[in-house]
């Protein structure tokens, strides 16, 4: 008997799914089910009614779900430590898909930087019509290798990088090093003048 099988949760729940299924004449829904041994598996229960020789009947089809449950929460595990590691930059960090160049994921200081995900990274963080006139993904793309510079956009000196991480997928980050910069010129200057002193 089917009905042993059900979870005393569910049992409960037995004639509301009747009156479901007489209604809409199909219904869906996630349960568990007891195992012999007292383990609980979860399924997806999937009834339609129909009518055979004269009689309503509902054929009852149910798929044990733990794959895909396991599966999903690998997933969320792996988004997860994805997104921690994003987070871990100190600076923008963008996850992109190649040519299209749509964010896939960012770290909270590419969201604060005004990047969204499904947008391209051009159109939300600098704000540009089309891509970036320094930016090297295109030479990333073709050559499956790291990419560096270091540029000036934005009144600010970027130090960018450009890193594959899959066939569908590539890590752009970039910091800010104005102040770095800033402080070597002066000390370039401070350093030029003391020679000119002596």
């Amino acid at each position: 008997n089917v009905a042993s099988l059900d979870i005393p949760e569910y049992r409960a729940r037995i004639p509301q799914m009747r009156e479901e299924i007489l209604q809409n004449k199909h219904v869906i829904f996630d349960t568990e089910h007891l195992a012999k041994n007292g383990m609980r598996i979860p399924v997806e229960i999937s009834g339609r009614l129909f009518d055979f020789r004269g009689m309503q009947c509902v054929l009852t089809i149910v798929r044990d779900m733990s794959e895909r449950n396991l599966a999903q929460e690998r997933n969320m595990k792996q988004q997860h430590l994805n997104q921690m590691l994003l987070d871990s930059f100190p600076c923008i960090a963008l996850l992109l898909r190649p040519q299209t160049r749509e964010i896939i994921a960012m770290n909270k200081a590419a969201a604060a930087a005004g990047c969204a995900l499904g947008r391209t990274c051009f159109e939300t963080w600098p704000k540009f019509e089309k891509q970036c006139p320094w930016c090297l993904a295109p030479k990333l793309w073709e050559s499956g290798r790291e990419q560096h510079l270091e540029v000036e956009g934005l009144e600010i000196i970027w130090d960018a990088h450009w890193i594959p991480v899959a066939d569908d997928l590539y890590l752009h980050y970039a910091y800010d090093i104005t102040k770095n910069k800033q402080a070597e010129a002066e000390r370039e200057k401070l350093q030029l003048q003391l020679q000119q002193a002596q």
